[in-house]
């Protein structure tokens, strides 16, 4: 996915947008981290197998919307290969460090599943007084004669693009770009202590983002 989500919201509040994969792999990875974090450089080797899983729980332990259920993949093995290179990876829309970060992925699979993964982010965060504007965007492509279907990328509502349906594109090339300009009003700035527990002040404020997204199938194999 285009966001940095995850599933643990699903236990308490059973929202679990994401479809899954059974993926048995086995991997050796060098890492190199270069100055203060400032670069992470990664490589992998290994081997997985992909294989469909239907989906056994239902809903959340404590109630709520029924789980969707696993959608089909294509099944097989493969050789896989992967890089990746961070630049500021401590950087992020979510996190409130200010400045420029770069990330850049390659992932290729050589087996019963062929095909090349690439996606590069760009993001940035800069605060201007009470205001502070991020910008990150996101491109990525997906090569062979077959992609494996779970290899495509999806998007829609539960991608950061609000008003269309989840999932509503999807294809081997996608881009998305997302620019938000927040601003912190000066009240209830203080966090909130309860005993020696601290929790996050309230701190009202306001904000204004654009998204937009675009996917495409350039052959008859995506």
């Amino acid at each position: 996915p285009f966001d940095s989500g995850n599933s643990l919201g699903a236990l308490i509040a059973s929202q679990d947008p994401y479809d899954y994969v059974s993926r048995s792999s086995a991997t050796i990875a060098a890492v190199r981290t270069i100055g203060a974090r400032a670069w992470i450089v990664r490589t992998e080797f290994g081997v997985a197998d992909d294989r469909y899983r239907r989906a056994v729980y239902a809903r959340s332990p404590f109630g709520g919307s029924a789980y969707r259920p696993n959608r089909g993949v294509d099944e097989g093995s493969y050789l896989r290969t992967a890089s990746l290179v961070e630049w500021h990876p401590d950087i992020s829309a979510e996190f409130a460090k200010p400045g420029l970060s770069a990330r850049f992925f390659y992932e290729r699979g050589d087996g019963t599943l062929d095909f090349q993964r690439m996606e590069a982010r760009l993001v940035g965060r800069l605060p201007m007084g009470p205001f502070v504007a991020i910008a990150r965007g996101d491109i990525g492509q997906v090569l062979g004669s077959r992609p494996p279907s779970q290899q495509l990328f999806e998007l829609g509502k539960q991608q950061n693009l609000p008003g269309y349906a989840d999932k509503e594109f999807a294809g081997t090339r996608a881009a998305i770009l997302r620019a938000t300009l927040q601003y912190a009003s000066p009240f209830l700035r203080r966090p909130i202590r309860w005993g020696q527990v601290f929790l996050p002040a309230v701190a009202p404020g306001l904000s204004v983002g654009v998204q937009s997204g675009w996917t495409e199938a350039p052959n008859a194999a995506a």
